[in-house]
């Protein structure tokens, strides 16, 4: 897994303005003295490629796991198979509804929710 380099954290300090889970302002010192573990607990993996496999879903519910990342996001039909991959960790499974377009209408993302939720999904 790639960690993001000290002047990373700086540009976001710098140009994105970093904020807490209730959007408070954080200084540049709070960001510089967050752990990899802090990071690591804020970051997900997203597999939503076009061309996604479902071994590149189980690679990255594996990395994951192994690096404590928060969440996994994939597509709603694979979430029943990151739900399985990922039983007994504290990982949130995130499922695109909707996506990449939102094109459909909202009965249409409803039922995708839905059976997101069946399949798995959890916060």
């Amino acid at each position: 897994m790639v960690r993001p380099a000290d002047d990373a954290l700086f540009w976001h300090t710098v140009n994105q303005g970093p904020t807490t889970e209730k959007g408070t302002a954080l200084s540049g010192q709070a960001v510089m003295e967050m752990t990899v573990e802090t990071l690591t607990d804020a970051v997900e993996v997203a597999v939503l490629s076009p061309t996604h496999t479902i071994g590149d879903v189980e690679s990255a519910c594996e990395e994951a796991a192994r690096e404590h990342l928060a969440a996994v996001c994939v597509a709603p039909y694979v979430v029943g198979r990151a739900s399985r991959a990922l039983r007994g960790t504290h990982m949130a499974i995130c499922g695109a509804v909707g996506y990449p377009f939102g094109y459909a209408d909202g009965l249409s993302k409803c039922r995708e929710v839905g059976a997101c939720l069946e399949a798995g999904v959890r916060a």
